[in-house]
């Protein structure tokens, strides 16, 4: 028997997050894309997830001064889906460093 519209449409899609593919778009879009968002626009790119996704979270490594992305039981940043985390990956919290773009003058062109 061959299962009605409503049926189908519920199903969990299988493969990788939505976000997976956005973050891989974005770092064929540019070959400077991975340096730019790990080092000095990681929260920059957070708030572009979380405009999409807004139940994402923001988890910041004082060690290594770079913000991750939680999402859906993952956590992210440009490369991807993370698995190997620093041990003092903790929620950013309502102290957002909604500034820190702004001190970062590098541009793409030369």
């Amino acid at each position: 028997m061959k299962p009605d519209r409503a049926e189908t449409s519920l199903k969990k899609p299988t493969g990788p997050h939505p976000v997976e593919r956005a973050l891989a778009a974005l770092r064929d879009g540019h070959p400077d894309m991975v340096r730019l968002s790990t080092e000095g626009q990681c929260f920059t790119l957070f708030q572009a997830v979380r405009a999409i996704w807004p139940q994402a979270e923001a988890l910041y490594s004082m060690s290594e001064g770079h913000v991750y992305i939680s999402l859906d039981g993952g956590i992210h940043d440009i490369r991807g889906r993370q698995f190997r985390l620093p041990t003092d990956l903790r929620p950013l919290g309502h102290r957002a460093p909604h500034r820190w773009a702004r001190w970062d003058h590098r541009r793409l062109s030369q």
